[in-house]
């Protein structure tokens, strides 16, 4: 493989001072980029976002970079006899002396705006045309005023090479760790911090408002609109005062413009010094982006963080690969992942999330969709939205852009709203939605019909109550018509409807497709009510779509057909002769027993308290059962840590060492639940042959019980 030639570096003599400077291209425009604030040559190739932005303008021009005297390769400045922005200005035309360029376009970026405006003014003869991205006239009135740069220069001097001055420029690449690390040596390599002071004292010198009505070049102006560092309001007064000016403002934060979105920029210059926009870049290829953060919220201590580190590590290779994907970076406790499709990506975070439950870590995970580089590791735009995303999920979350949502429609993954996120780098806030569990109607339905017992006695005390609200709407509203939603009451008038969908009462349990499709009911209104999910996303949209608003009589109305034809109308059959548990005897009952009645108790229906009340006391406070109260409870426990659940942590916690259970005791439940579902994760995510890992445990078995005997 052929290895990039080296760039090299040249100086150009201005007055007493050596000027740095390197020219890149071969375009058929010389283009002189004035940088801002501070700049170091050889460092800017280092840094995705520098170097993009340095490729694509050397691919359409001859492009000439140097290094303002004060920093970076360049000479320094005497500290106490601060050059005029006209002595700095000069350099650039003896830059553009030793590169051989009579004339070029100068584009002059932050503090080199106004030293581009100078030459403009001065030398129009040699000037093309001018670019100034976010470019101001007078320092104190759109940058700084005097307090405020007084403390810049104060920290400056004091943290300057840790990259303490980042939040100034690039607050929205604070998170970036491997960014922030290279923006402490692009201070320490720069300039000093003596140099750095003398730098902001000279900037705050600025004042070139005069100079504005005597630029002849074609200008373009180019801003942010919430800059962090340069008020927007400066490229405003620059494009009323430098004569047919165009303003371009776009979307963003950061002010350095090597950050944000570099091919925006880049787009825009080329078109403006060219005519034409840029060719489609082949080199960059369409794929979903994981980010997974693994945090130590537990506290758990350096040396066990670092085992479960190692464990989440090794298994998050494995399940990366089973999925199709592959790792693509990694740096701290973020790793990407690319997939070539979303569903992919949000199945394999998913299983990333219980296996770091299991291994008793925190994590949290976004997926995007969008263009990267084919080669190398992911960057751009792309990357930083996914790493965003999953910076704004929480323990355990799943979030992602809604653009994943709908190119995995009809996959059968199922995503709820998760509202918007604010990006710099967007036009607008960007839509995201989460990763929910995948779940089947068949087994809901099933499981509330028939696997309940208790819920058949709540479902006693409402079933009078819903007969006389039958017999009042029957008296109060005309007959339905056969399209209609019968009532709860008369599961007959039901039968034709859910015949005309090819299935029985019994049988729309085990089709629930064809229960929904003659009923013309509220599907988000059916989700938010039963708690389902449909996997025919495309069915259901469609649904949506042609479905009326219901008002709340009909929509029970059609909740309720659901319901039956789902099996549940069990419950609703239950003897209505049974003796009722009233909820007031119940609260006697509680408080008698934990000598008050609790709040979450009265937070229970009323008309299920007995049932809940009657299933708590039979099987967690009753002494007689098989399994003593302290296994009981650290059970409880165990179950609560993987769900995870921080009421019943508690709960369980306090009940099991109300049953003498010991710190030591509660520890061994919590790891022997991480454990369990470590190895769940293991056994399922490589698919291990059930038939002989059950004859492997019998065998095991079978030899540590004679083996104690």
């Amino acid at each position: 493989m052929a290895v990039a030639r080296p760039i090299a570096t040249r100086y150009a003599r201005s007055g007493d001072v050596q000027i740095a400077y390197q020219v890149v291209g071969q375009g058929s425009l010389d283009l002189v980029f004035v940088p801002g604030f501070i700049s170091n040559l050889d460092l800017h190739w280092e840094d995705e976002g520098y170097s993009r932005l340095l490729s694509r303008l050397s691919a359409f021009s001859r492009l000439i970079l140097f290094d303002k005297r004060g920093t970076g390769l360049s000479d320094r400045v005497d500290a106490n006899a601060l050059p005029s922005l006209e002595t700095r200005m000069d350099d650039v035309r003896a830059v553009m002396d030793a590169a051989g360029s009579s004339r070029a376009a100068i584009l002059g970026a932050s503090e080199g705006a106004p030293m581009a405006i100078l030459f403009a003014a001065t030398y129009p003869e040699r000037t093309r045309s001018l670019v100034l991205y976010a470019g101001y006239a007078h320092f104190h009135k759109w940058v700084m005023d005097p307090e405020r740069l007084q403390t810049f220069i104060d920290a400056a001097e004091t943290n300057w090479g840790t990259g303490a001055t980042l939040q100034n420029f690039a607050p929205g690449r604070l998170d970036d760790a491997r960014f922030a690390a290279w923006w402490a040596r692009f201070e320490r390599l720069s300039a000093s911090p003596t140099a750095a002071a003398a730098l902001a004292r000279m900037n705050a010198e600025i004042d070139v408002r005069g100079a504005l009505a005597s630029i002849r070049a074609q200008t373009l102006l180019i801003h942010r609109r919430n800059d962090a560092r340069v008020a927007p309001e400066a490229s405003r007064y620059l494009a009323r005062n430098i004569p047919d000016a165009q303003l371009c403002e776009i979307s963003g934060r950061d002010h350095p413009i090597w950050t944000g979105d570099v091919n925006r920029v880049a787009d825009l210059i080329e078109e403006f010094l060219t005519g034409t926009h840029a060719p489609p870049d082949t080199d960059r290829v369409l794929a979903a982006l994981l980010v997974t953060r693994v945090s130590d919220t537990a506290r758990l201590g350096d040396r066990m963080w670092s085992e479960r580190s190692l464990r989440f590590q090794e298994t998050l290779r494995l399940l990366v690969g089973r999925h199709g994907g592959r790792i693509a970076d990694q740096y701290g406790d973020v790793v990407v992942s690319r997939f070539d499709g979303p569903a992919r990506a949000i199945r394999c975070a998913a299983a990333l999330r219980d296996a770091a439950q299991g291994i008793g870590i925190a994590s949290a995970q976004g997926v995007h969709v969008g263009e990267i580089d084919a080669r190398g590791p992911p960057s751009g735009l792309t990357v930083r939205v996914a790493v965003k995303i999953a910076e704004h999920a929480g323990r355990g979350g799943i979030l992602a852009s809604r653009l994943v949502s709908e190119i995995a429609t009809g996959s059968g993954l199922h995503f709820v709203d998760a509202g918007r996120l604010a990006l710099d780098d967007l036009e607008g806030p960007l839509a995201l939605v989460e990763a929910t569990s995948e779940q089947h109607l068949e087994p809901a339905c099933r499981s509330r019909a028939f696997g309940l017992d208790g819920a058949r006695k709540r479902g006693r005390g409402a079933h009078r109550r819903r007969q006389e609200q039958c017999r009042h709407r029957h008296r109060t509203q005309p007959q339905r018509t056969h399209g209609e939603t019968p009532c709860r009451q008369h599961p007959d008038q039901a039968r034709p409807a859910l015949a005309r969908g090819r299935g029985s009462i019994r049988g729309a349990a085990d089709w629930p497709g064809r229960a929904i499709g003659p009923v013309a009911f509220s599907g988000e209104a059916v989700k938010r009510r039963l708690g389902l999910k449909f996997s025919d996303a495309g069915r259901l949209r469609q649904r949506l779509e042609t479905a009326k608003e219901e008002d709340m009589t009909k929509a029970s109305g059609m909740l309720t057909t659901l319901a039956m034809a789902a099996g549940l109308a069990v419950l609703a059959a239950s003897s209505a002769g049974a003796e009722d548990a009233s909820a007031e005897a119940t609260y006697k009952d509680i408080e008698a027993t934990l000598g008050s009645v609790p709040s979450f108790f009265k937070a229970f229906p009323e008309t299920g308290i007995a049932g809940a009340w009657a299933e708590f006391k039979g099987i967690q406070l009753n002494p007689k059962t098989e399994l003593n109260g302290k296994t009981k409870e650290l059970l409880g426990l165990a179950v609560a840590a993987q769900i995870p659940c921080q009421y019943c942590v508690y709960f369980h916690t306090a009940a099991a060492k109300a049953n003498g259970a010991t710190d030591e005791e509660i520890r061994e439940a919590v790891a022997m639940a991480a454990v369990v579902r470590h190895w769940s994760t293991v056994l399922n995510g490589m698919q291990v042959d059930y038939p002989q890992f059950k004859q492997e445990v019998d065998t095991a078995m079978a030899a540590a019980k004679a083996k104690s005997q």
